[in-house]
């Protein structure tokens, strides 16, 4: 598993350990590296724990993989990411990943919509508290500042903002925006 030249713990006792992880989420990477599938377990924040693990192993596909599924879920459900715990999930993410990317177009994105001030529609689903916007712009910094460049770039240029669980997956991938998706060649795995 490990160059034992190289002198390190892991390659001398020949393991690795990883205790900020849960167990379970290397069963699940197990289960997308031989079925190309990343089932539903825990939690919202297991699902960006997931992401992170992908990043800590340089697994850019499985990162890829792990976006799509947040995204299909939202789009599916109709729901957007809410703003609770999104400050420490935007810390969580790599700077400059698809994930933070993500989080931040769902921030923008809920601002824009008339039903998600205070509370939101008659059953709630899409409201969310300025108190936990707040509380997520206090909490991380990168945020903060991603946020008010994205405000500046949406008031300066007038773009019309989309639900960003809606379009192209390749949008929030690890790979070049030119470049090819290794989404699609696995999609015969799914097909």
């Amino acid at each position: 598993m490990f160059d034992s030249q190289t002198g390190f713990k892991e390659a001398l006792e020949n393991k690795a350990t990883f205790p900020e992880d849960k167990e379970e989420s290397f069963d699940v990477l197990l289960e997308w590296v031989h079925m190309d599938n990343v089932r539903e377990w825990g939690g919202k924040s297991d699902i960006f724990a997931l992401y992170a693990l992908g990043d800590k192993l340089c697994l850019p596909d499985f990162q890829d993989t792990v976006i799509d599924r947040i995204r299909t879920y939202h789009r599916e459900n109709k729901k957007l990411q809410t703003f609770k715990g999104i400050g420490a999930e935007y810390n969580a993410a790599p700077p400059g990943s698809g994930l933070r990317l993500y989080l931040l177009r769902s921030i923008l994105y809920s601002l824009k919509l008339k039903e998600m001030i205070e509370g939101g529609d008659s059953k709630g689903d899409f409201g969310f508290k300025v108190d936990d916007l707040e509380e997520a712009l206090l909490e991380s910094e990168d945020l903060r500042k991603d946020f008010l460049r994205g405000v500046r770039g949406y008031v300066i240029s007038r773009l019309d903002l989309k639900n960003p669980s809606q379009g192209d997956d390749c949008e929030y991938h690890c790979h070049d925006r030119e470049g090819p998706c290794s989404r699609e060649k696995r999609s015969f795995l799914t097909s």
